[in-house]
């Protein structure tokens, strides 16, 4: 009998284990790009656009035939065919790779490129919204690009004259993100999706990628792999070296594959202790990939465990020694969720909690350097409740009579016999406005947070549109701001009052980001157009015709907690839309007036009184701010406004009675 396993010489058994690594280079089993409902997983391209084009490729590779494998090194390598829709200079903005998630509603991993498109009668799942950037807020898919600060390294290399040319360009992606991303796949079903989107949202930029049916093999998608086959048991949970309750029941891991598919299964022998060189064996041969735990764990502990595996083919395969710790402290079950209010009001939070044994600390904490305990008064109450039903109990922090100091992160504390958790944080986001130029000689800031400084030569006028008004030449005049602008979960909104004096192109009204692409906030006009754009880099809103030269207008855009985008001139509303909300990020490169971009213009005219919101301000907030400068103005206009004064007046009736009894029946003899 298999009772006690003494691991006297395990180390040294181990060391002389080592599995040579090997290099492989796959190429693709399918690709293909989507764009309406056409199909078109037969052409030796794929189209990767940005803009309001929205073409994105899809690339699968089969790593089934590698079996169990521990990959070490990814590369996936992309070569230009100088035949997309627009062949334009490939930079880092039009180069976003995205891993497709084995996710309910997602594009299966076996989609056929013979069927798949984006809307006829094979169309991709949910992941696919149909526009650019893709969106990574829902899990659908694991952001593979380094724009958004990532483990991937994303290499350009240039061979041909021009970069418009069939294969004059080289795409090398790889990185620890990628790696990662790949095991998850061969972890799951062997099969990996990638795909690959143009997030360069301000333009139409573009290019072809070649696909599998391309004449030249070596432009052909490839993703060379560094592995080492996994000839142990692996993937063990719990994880080597995690955490688990006390009341932890199985354990769980991944057999190697056989040595010989036809003969019978692999059986395994599991074996648990506290000490590493005596383990108790709790499964004798079994068939399964996993195993209950036939005691009750101790704890606080360290526990220690191994599958030694049978290959019926090639014998005794030793597994290796894992370890996980048990803790009988309290467990979270509900996290508390953030919140966004405005001062005066109140923040209430809660967290679950499960716990073996009485509660003996019950703390809420506001993040900081170091971490700052609240403690219960007037404006601070902490408690806790027990639910006999759900077992959870709930602790409650509620702070009344805001003000803009209680900004911050907070999190709970709950302890017992056996030690403390930590709930994860939770924001407050006080709602206010964030920033206030009015623009009197200078660029100073209302709340003192972004006092702006002036760059080249920008001038004063007396007689503003609210008090003085600051003058750009369009040729080198824009202020620069500090670093900030960086959560905008609960909303945003921009106001400004703006006389431009010429449509220079792409002339911001503000730009806040980190150079040009990745995660810039705009307000624009569109080109030289009349268009103005409001952009996240997660989506746009655009509303034609918006401009008006040489004229004072209030615009504003006011973007919620969901996203919902409402730009308005002049207190009334002109198009609405929707976008992601921007990326929670310290931006470094702010300015008013001047672009991250080198090729765009800058603000030509004058701007007055601009103001930055943390949240989406209201259609009567809006309203007040134009009333506040105009006066009173017609925000809605009545039904029965005849003469078009904004109100029902006497004279509104005299004009209907001048029509009383005029009738439009045929025959007449039907009129009264």
């Amino acid at each position: 009998m298999k009772n006690i396993l003494v691991l006297t010489t395990l180390i040294l058994m181990m060391a002389g284990m080592a599995v040579q690594a090997d290099t492989i280079t796959l190429g693709t089993d399918a690709d293909t790009y989507l764009r309406d409902a056409t199909v078109r997983g037969d052409l030796d391209f794929m189209d990767v656009r940005g803009g309001t084009y929205d073409f994105a490729s899809y690339m699968r590779f089969d790593l089934k035939s590698l079996g169990a494998i521990e990959i070490t090194s990814a590369q996936l390598i992309l070569i230009n065919s100088g035949t997309g829709s627009t062949n334009g200079n490939i930079v880092t903005a039009r180069v976003a790779l995205h891993g497709l998630n084995n996710t309910a509603g997602n594009t299966p991993q076996d989609w056929d490129e013979a069927t798949l498109s984006e809307n006829g009668t094979n169309p991709a799942g949910a992941e696919w919204t149909g526009t650019v950037p893709m969106n990574l807020t829902t899990g659908r898919l694991t952001n593979l690009d380094q724009e958004d600060g990532v483990a991937v390294t994303e290499s350009l290399v240039k061979t041909g004259t021009n970069y418009w040319d069939p294969g004059a360009w080289t795409i090398t992606l790889s990185g620890q993100a990628v790696v990662d991303f790949l095991q998850g796949r061969v972890y799951d079903d062997g099969l990996a999706t990638f795909i690959l989107a143009c997030d360069d949202s301000n333009n139409n930029g573009g290019y072809g990628i070649c696909t599998k049916e391309h004449a030249t093999e070596t432009w052909r998608p490839q993703l060379v792999l560094e592995y080492t086959p996994l000839t142990t048991a692996h993937l063990p949970n719990p994880a080597d070296g995690s955490t688990v309750p006390s009341y932890w029941t199985e354990l769980s891991w991944r057999n190697p594959d056989p040595n010989d598919p036809s003969q019978p299964d692999i059986t395994s022998d599991v074996y648990l202790g506290l000490d590493p060189n005596t383990l108790t064996l709790i499964a004798d041969d079994t068939l399964e990939t996993k195993a209950a735990i036939p005691f009750a764990l101790s704890a606080p502990a360290k526990y220690f465990w191994k599958v030694d595996c049978t290959d019926p083919n090639s014998g005794l395969i030793e597994g290796p020694l894992w370890s996980f710790f048990t803790s009988s402290a309290p467990e979270v079950s509900v996290n508390p969720t953030d919140i966004f209010a405005f001062a005066g009001e109140s923040a209430v939070y809660s967290a679950g909690f499960t716990s073996t044994s009485a509660i003996v600390t019950n703390k809420w904490y506001k993040v900081g350097e170091p971490a700052v305990e609240l403690t219960p008064g007037s404006n601070v109450s902490i408690s806790l409740s027990y639910d006999d039903a759900s077992g959870i109990y709930t602790s409650t922090l509620t702070l009344s009579n805001l003000t803009d100091a209680e900004d911050g992160h907070y999190y709970c504390t709950l302890g017992n016999a056996g030690g403390t958790t930590d709930s994860a944080s939770a924001k407050l986001i006080i709602k206010r406005l964030i920033a206030h130029w009015p623009f009197e000689g200078d660029a100073a800031d209302v709340t003192g947070v972004y006092n702006g400084t002036l760059t080249g030569t920008p001038a004063f006028e007396s007689s503003g549109k609210v008090g003085q008004a600051i003058i750009f030449d369009g040729v080198d005049d824009y202020i620069d701001l500090p670093d900030g602008f960086s959560d905008f979960s609960a909303g945003m909104s921009i106001a400004v009052w703006s006389n431009p004096s010429a449509a220079t192109s792409w002339g911001r009204f503000v730009d806040f980001g980190n150079g040009a692409g990745g995660v810039n906030i705009l307000f624009t006009r569109n080109g030289t157009t009349n268009t103005l754009r409001f952009d996240t880099n997660l989506g746009l809103v655009e509303a034609e015709n918006a401009f008006t030269q040489n004229e004072w207008q209030l615009f504003v855009v006011s973007m919620t907690e969901a996203g919902s985008v409402t730009i308005y001139k002049n207190g009334l509303p002109i198009q609405t839309g929707t976008v992601g909300l921007p990326e929670v990020v310290t931006r470094t490169l702010n300015y008013i007036g001047e672009s991250n971009w080198t090729a765009d213009a800058f603000y030509a005219g004058m701007m007055d009184d601009m103001r930055i919101y943390n949240y989406g301000v209201t259609a009567d907030e809006v309203a007040d701010l134009y009333a506040g400068v105009v006066g009173p103005y017609c925000r809605t206009r009545p039904i029965y406004d005849f003469n078009g004064d904004c109100q029902v007046m006497l004279e509104d009736f005299v004009y209907l009675a001048g029509y009383w009894l005029d009738c439009g029946f045929y025959p007449v003899t039907n009129c009264q």
